[in-house]
């Protein structure tokens, strides 16, 4: 790879992810505050105010969530136990009682892999949902 080339890369995407986080900024702003502002209504000015920041904070705990899932996701990949079960699921000719044992340590290891994932992305999905409470006082 060229140095150069995954240079201009970052930077392309580093512009468009300014440009997608200006274009949301842009609207909270000008369609959403500015408009309450002229109408005088501060008690809706102020909900937006402390509920938008929270939905935004709703939504970088579930982008976090969702790196923690894939994270944890490839790591349990890696756990020689799960190989060594996904390995005797392939074997068709493998006991039963050995390859329900198998599926059920598979299941409770995705499992443990996909707690943290899963809580920071409920957690998110809470903070949104208070923020669009607060916002639709």
């Amino acid at each position: 790879m060229n140095s150069n080339s995954d240079k201009w890369r970052y930077l392309v995407l580093g512009g468009l992810g300014l440009l997608f986080v200006g274009s949301i900024i842009w609207s909270i702003v000008f369609e959403t505050l500015l408009p309450l502002w002229r109408e005088g209504d501060r008690v809706g000015l102020t909900n937006n105010l402390i509920g938008i920041p929270i939905i935004l904070a709703g939504t970088a705990v579930i982008v976090y969530g969702g790196f923690r899932f894939l994270r944890d996701m490839f790591a349990v990949s890696q756990n020689e136990r799960l190989q060594a079960n996904a390995a005797l699921l392939q074997d068709k000719t493998a006991d039963p009682a050995a390859v329900h044992q198998a599926r059920w340590e598979n299941f409770k290891l995705l499992l443990l892999a996909w707690q943290a994932g899963f809580l920071w992305i409920i957690g998110g999905f809470l903070l949104i949902a208070v923020g669009g409470f607060l916002i639709n006082l």
